[in-house]
């Protein structure tokens, strides 16, 4: 991700996992602290997921979110993704072992938005 405006970067979207069985991927973002809450990263996720969905021919996307990270969880829902439910202790994050909450939206969810 990039200021409009200038070519300094502020943070990135990627695709973190792929199962073709399915055409189901995983995203995931991160962006510079001074730019959180300012709509940049939800504009790069539904960036994102219309570029995945028109594109590349997803059929579903999902995310993980770390519980604590509410502003996260945040964008996700302002992009269509639905709350699908919290794993316990299934990753590790820099505070140790951590819980998650995955979102998913279907090329279903989008069409319909």
């Amino acid at each position: 991700m990039n200021l409009k405006d200038s070519d300094i970067p502020i943070g990135s979207t990627s695709i973190v996992s792929v199962n073709s069985h399915v055409d189901s991927l995983e995203i995931g973002y991160c962006i510079g602290k001074d730019y959180w809450s300012q709509g940049f990263t939800t504009e790069a996720v539904q960036t994102a997921v219309e570029f995945l969905f028109s594109k590349v021919s997803a059929n579903r996307i999902e995310a993980h979110v770390d519980p604590r990270n509410e502003g996260s969880g945040a964008v996700l829902v302002k992009s269509g993704f639905r709350y699908i439910g919290l794993r316990r202790q299934v990753a590790i994050n820099n505070t140790g072992r951590c819980d998650i909450i995955n979102y998913e939206i279907l090329r279903d969810d989008y069409i319909s938005i």
